[in-house]
């Protein structure tokens, strides 16, 4: 009788967990191998279910984990706020302005967005809040989505996001991630990057696509 055997391996956040199962006796062994980084048998015989679950099947019992590990960097700019053009500082007052319009009584944490449309006109967004929520909206995507109700033909070229408390200007802020998959979304709708300016008290952090704050995103493409 041929002897095989079939190796599951369940990959979690620190470890991946491999369960075996002998077609001589059924066996189970659920042990970490986070320190391994490749997995072979002799017929290198491997399935992917998806991207956490992996089935392989094999002769022999040698058996190391197969795990790829690569970098991903993302571009940034950083400059201070006397380094930017008087364009981009106008957007920037704008964004502001927007940000004390906000309704966040419960955070009392504003934050304004500003978009720059192709043809040059701006649209402005807050944050809107709710007792429930989960039915507040951010500010980017207020702004986005008015701009792609009001301008449906017009690109975005640019969008600036501050956060005030107080009515002071706060340390720079990051766009959550519904945010960075509606900002995707955009760039994949007009088929141009849109330039990001994080502003903060004291610096601005330029990124020059919404596709750079979402790697291994998920678009139309994976439909």
């Amino acid at each position: 009788m041929l002897e095989f055997f079939i190796v599951i391996a369940v990959r979690s956040k620190s470890h991946t967990y491999v369960c075996y199962q002998h077609n001589r006796q059924h066996t189970k062994n659920y042990r970490p191998f986070h320190h391994f980084f490749k997995i072979q048998c002799k017929l290198n015989q491997y399935f992917i279910i998806n991207q956490n679950l992996y089935i392989f099947a094999g002769q022999n019992h040698e058996i190391s984990i197969v795990m790829e590990q690569f970098t991903i960097e993302i571009p940034v700019q950083q400059f201070r706020l006397n380094e930017l053009s008087d364009e981009e500082k106008f957007w920037i007052e704008t964004a502001v302005i927007s940000s004390k319009q906000a309704y966040a009584p419960y955070s009392e944490f504003n934050v304004g967005a500003a978009v720059v449309l192709a043809n040059g006109q701006i649209v402005t967004g807050n944050n809107q809040e709710n007792a429930a929520y989960p039915s507040g909206l951010c500010a980017e995507r207020v702004a986005l989505f008015y701009a792609g109700a009001r301008y449906p033909d017009v690109p975005v070229k640019a969008m600036v996001v501050v956060a005030t408390k107080n009515e002071v200007i706060q340390p720079y802020i990051s766009p959550c991630g519904s945010c960075r998959q509606v900002l995707l979304e955009t760039e994949k709708r007009y088929q141009q990057p849109v330039r990001i300016l994080l502003c903060g008290n004291d610096k601005v952090y330029a990124i020059d696509s919404a596709e750079s704050l979402l790697p291994l995103s998920f678009s139309a493409e994976n439909l």
